[in-house]
């Protein structure tokens, strides 16, 4: 399409204002980069696309995604052999559950009704042990549980006896 029917029809007010209802900061960047296509089969495939989400929407609500975060960041981390902060880890437990939950979300009926909605879906993998293993050591932005490690508990066990060693001398 030509810059000026993209003109004419205000395409940079649309898209500015479907980045604003994004859900998340992905979907932002999804938004913000759509361009429309010539090919005729491609417009109908992301019509139907869009139907079956908006058809899923009426009857059954919105995908549980709240907790979506951009976890892209992580993993590049953890691609190069980097730690990752507690509140990183955090991020991707909050992303491991809300695939869980989208996953959950599918059921029969997307299945049998929504096939384009249902490949999406079918394609994301959830972990519930990585997510409950991250929620039980991590216990908050900045901190670690005691029980993350036995070497860690080790530790920390044997600094407040020497803390408290220290106290009972003085």
């Amino acid at each position: 399409m030509n810059k000026r029917a993209l003109k004419v029809l205000e395409y940079d007010k649309v898209i500015k204002r479907l980045s604003e209802l994004a859900c998340s900061p992905m979907g932002r960047e999804l938004a913000e980069n759509l361009v429309p296509s010539n090919d005729i089969r491609e417009v109908k495939m992301m019509q139907q696309e869009t139907d079956e989400a908006v058809n899923i929407i009426f009857k059954r609500g919105s995908a549980p995604i709240e907790g979506l975060v951009d976890i892209r960041d992580s993993l590049k981390k953890v691609q190069i052999g980097s730690m990752l902060e507690p509140g990183q880890l955090l991020g991707i437990a909050d992303h491991l559950r809300c695939a869980r939950r989208v996953k959950g979300f599918k059921g029969n009926e997307i299945k049998e009704s929504y096939p384009m909605i249902d490949e999406l879906i079918s394609g994301i993998t959830p972990n519930k042990k990585i997510e409950d293993d991250i929620y039980s050591c991590i216990i908050s932005e900045d901190e670690v549980s005691d029980r993350a490690s036995v070497t860690l508990y080790n530790i920390r066990k044997q600094i407040k006896d020497k803390n408290s060693s220290i106290r009972d001398r003085l």
